[in-house]
C-alpha cells in the first residue's frame, strides 16, 4: 500500500498560523513588557477555559450523531415533517443542550447524517439560546419571566427567518470538505463519516486526526467511529476557536482603554440595540453567562436593546464568526451574519412597537 500523501496546508491554515504568529510577536519576550499584556492574557485564557468544555461536549455529541443515528433517519424525519420541519428542528434543539461553540460541532454531525441544510441552520442558531440552562440563567439574572420568554421567541424568529432564506436560496453554502450525507452510501463508513466523500479520502488514508481509516460498515465498531469523528470535529474547529478568543480579548482590551460605554445610548431605539449587538459581538461571552453580563452593563438600557444583546450574542460573535468557517464558505458566513443582524433588527422593531416591558 502506498503511503498517504502528506496533508497540504489550506488557506485557512496559513491565515490562522500567520495571525497567531502576529499575536505571539506582540507579547513578551518578543516585545517589551506593556501594561495591556497581562489583561490580554487573562481575558484570552479565561475565554478559552470557559467555553472549552462545551466545545468538547459538542464534538462528542456531533460524533455520536454520526456514529449511532441510523442512516436516512434524519432526512426521512425532515421530509415527514414537511413545512413544520424547520420550526420543529428549532424548538427540538432544546433536547440537545449545548453552548454556541458546541452547536457548530453538532451541526456538522447533523449534516453528515443527512439533515437538510436549512434545518441544520435552524438548529445551529436556535440551539444555544433554547438551551434550558441558558433560559434558566436568563431568568435568574433578571428575575423577570419576560426576559427569557422574549429571548426564546426572538431566537426562534431569527433562526427560522435565516433557515427560510437558506431554503429559498439554493447555492454553494457549505465548504467542499464539510462532511455531508452521501446518497450513494446506504450507511456511513468510517471514511465517509469522518472525511466526507468531497474530501477525496478513502479507506486506508489518514484523516485530520491522524487516525487510519480502514474498512467499512460492520467491520468497524461504532465507538471507533464516535471517537474518530469527535476528534475530527474538535481539531477542525480548535484553531479558529483559539484565535477567535485571542481576537476577542484584543478587542476587549482596546475598548477598555478607550472608555466606551454601551449604556450611553441605552434608551435610543436605534443606537441602543446597535451598541448592545456590537458589545455582544466583541465580548464573545458564553451563552450560559451572557445574561449576567447583560444585566450588569444594561443598567438604564431599554428592554429591546437588552434582548438584542441576548438574541444576537449566541449566534454572532467573534469566535463564532470564525468557527462558522469550518462549515460554511466565506461568502455564506458573511450572508449568515447579515441575515442574523436583519432578524435581530426585526425582533427589536416588534418589541419597540409593543412597548415592552410595561
Amino acid at each position: 500500500m502506498t503511503p498517504p500523501a502528506p496533508r497540504r496546508w489550506s488557506a485557512d491554515d496559513v491565515l490562522i498560523a500567520g495571525l497567531v504568529l502576529v499575536v505571539v510577536c506582540a507579547l513578551p519576550p518578543v516585545m517589551g513588557r506593556a501594561d495591556w499584556h497581562g489583561d490580554f492574557v487573562v481575558k484570552a485564557v479565561g475565554m478559552m477555559i470557559a467555553a472549552l468544555p462545551y466545545l468538547v461536549l459538542g464534538s462528542l455529541l456531533g460524533g455520536a450523531i454520526q456514529a449511532f443515528v441510523p442512516g436516512g433517519f434524519l432526512p426521512a424525519l425532515a421530509k415527514r415533517m414537511g413545512r413544520f420541519g424547520i420550526p420543529g428542528t428549532a424548538i427540538a434543539s432544546m433536547t440537545i443542550p449545548v453552548c454556541e461553540c458546541g452547536s457548530v460541532a453538532v451541526t456538522r454531525g447533523l449534516l453528515a447524517k443527512g439533515l437538510p441544510l436549512p434545518h441544520a441552520v435552524a438548529f445551529l442558531l436556535a440551539g444555544p439560546v433554547m438551551n434550558p440552562t441558558v433560559l434558566l440563567s436568563t431568568w435568574t439574572a433578571f428575575a423577570d419571566w419576560r426576559y427569557p420568554a422574549a429571548r426564546a421567541a426572538g431566537a426562534l424568529t431569527v433562526a427560522m427567518l435565516v433557515a427560510w432564506v437558506v431554503l429559498r436560496t439554493p447555492g454553494r453554502w457549505l465548504r467542499p470538505d464539510t462532511p455531508v450525507a452521501d446518497a450513494d452510501l446506504p450507511r456511513f463508513t468510517l471514511a465517509g463519516a469522518v472525511a466526507g466523500k468531497a474530501a477525496g479520502r478513502g479507506p486506508g488514508s489518514l484523516g485530520p486526526a491522524g487516525l487510519r481509516l480502514a474498512g467499512s460498515g460492520p467491520q468497524i465498531a461504532s465507538w471507533k467511529v464516535w471517537a474518530t469523528t469527535s476528534l475530527d470535529h474538535f481539531l477542525d474547529m480548535a484553531g479558529w476557536y483559539v484565535f477567535g478568543c485571542m481576537l476577542a480579548a484584543a478587542f476587549l482590551v482596546g475598548i477598555g482603554q478607550s472608555g466606551v460605554d454601551p449604556a450611553r445610548w441605552g434608551q435610543d431605539p436605534v443606537a441602543g440595540p446597535a451598541a448592545m449587538v456590537t458589545t455582544a459581538f466583541v465580548l464573545s461571552v458564553c451563552a450560559e453567562a451572557d445574561a449576567f453580563v447583560a444585566s450588569a452593563i444594561g443598567k438604564g438600557v431599554a428592554f429591546p436593546a437588552i434582548i438584542a444583546f441576548l438574541v444576537s450574542g449566541p449566534m454572532l460573535d467573534i469566535k463564532l464568526l470564525l468557527m462558522y468557517r469550518t462549515v460554511f464558505r466565506g461568502r455564506a458566513v458573511a450572508m449568515l451574519a447579515g441575515l442574523i443582524l436583519i432578524g435581530t433588527a426585526l425582533v427589536v422593531t416588534v418589541l419597540t412597537f409593543l412597548g415592552l416591558p410595561r
